[in-house]
Parts: structure tokens; C-alpha cells; sequence
């Protein structure tokens, strides 16, 4: 699956790409955070993965949670949150965490962990799987970047999960 959404980013003139991960990049210099990693990998092996496609420079490594942490991914959402509030300007009370997945199993993973979900269709399931798997809002491709950004903040825009409710 990750494979697969890293062809699909990379596939996006990289004019687009790069104005799009800019407007998320971090800014550590404010301490507000940006888009991070939540995987099942080791850390290394995700920068790898996503440096073959030039990603990992965009990313807040910081605030990853990694397969290392937790064999659960449902539970690697609360370290990723646990970092964000211990290093950026970030609680878990107050702001959305969106998880971008493109299987079912990355969505359920996200809804049970607690945070916003983005299903993109790139990882064998259509959009309609993604939804009925649980995500807020899903998309065929991250090949429209203006696509991809407009959903990322529509599941933003629904504030944070409180687990439990």
C-alpha cells in the first residue's frame, strides 16, 4: 500500500507537489509541526521507502510513530500525538490528527487510534471500501494535489476524535 501512495505523490508535477508540502512542511522555528509518519515500519526503513521518492524531506520525523513502538497501529496514533504535544504546539484535545491510509486496514487503524482519516483508492480498495472502512472523507488519487489538500482540511476542519465517544 505505502509503495503505492508514494508512486502516486510522486506522479504529481513536482511544481505542485513541492507548493503543496511546503504549505504543510514543519516549522520547527514556531514549533508547529507538519505532515508525519505513522507506520508499521522501522524508522529507517520508512525513510528509505519514502526517500526513494523524495518525501522524507518533507516530513516530521520527530513526531513519527514507528512499528518499533507498538505492533498495534491503532496505538502508534496516541505516540504520534504524545511526541506532537511533548515537541510542537500540539493537543490532542484541541487540534485534528489526520491519518492519510489507502487500505482498510489504515483507516480502521486510524478510526480506533482516534484520529480524522483521508482514504486514497491507491491500495487496491475503490473509495467506496474506504469509506464503509470508516474514513471522513476518501479520494481516488493524490494525483490532483489541490484534491488531496482539500480533503486533508475538510477531515481537519471536523476538530479532533475524542476515543470513547
Amino acid at each position: 500500500g505505502g509503495a503505492n501512495w508514494a508512486k502516486n505523490v510522486s506522479s504529481a508535477s513536482s511544481s505542485q507537489f513541492a507548493e503543496a508540502a511546503a504549505s504543510l512542511a514543519p516549522q520547527p522555528e514556531t514549533k508547529i509541526g507538519g505532515p508525519s509518519v505513522l507506520t508499521g515500519n522501522i524508522i529507517d526503513n520508512a525513510r528509505v521507502k519514502l526517500g526513494s521518492f523524495g518525501l522524507d524531506r518533507w516530513l516530521d520525523w520527530d513526531c513519527g510513530a514507528f512499528g518499533s513502538e507498538s505492533a498495534v497501529r491503532s496505538d502508534l496514533v496516541a505516540v504520534a500525538q504524545r511526541k506532537a504535544a511533548e515537541l510542537r504546539d500540539f493537543d490532542p484535545a484541541r487540534d485534528a490528527t489526520v491519518l492519510i491510509g489507502d487500505t482498510h486496514r489504515d483507516v480502521e487503524a486510524g478510526v480506533d487510534g482516534g484520529a480524522r482519516v483521508v482514504g486514497v483508492a491507491t491500495g487496491g480498495e475503490t473509495v467506496d471500501e474506504l469509506m464503509a472502512a470508516g474514513a471522513d472523507v476518501a479520494i481516488p488519487s493524490l494525483s490532483d494535489v489541490q484534491a488531496a489538500l482539500d480533503a486533508f482540511a475538510f477531515a481537519r476542519s471536523l476538530g479532533p476524535v475524542f476515543v470513547g465517544s
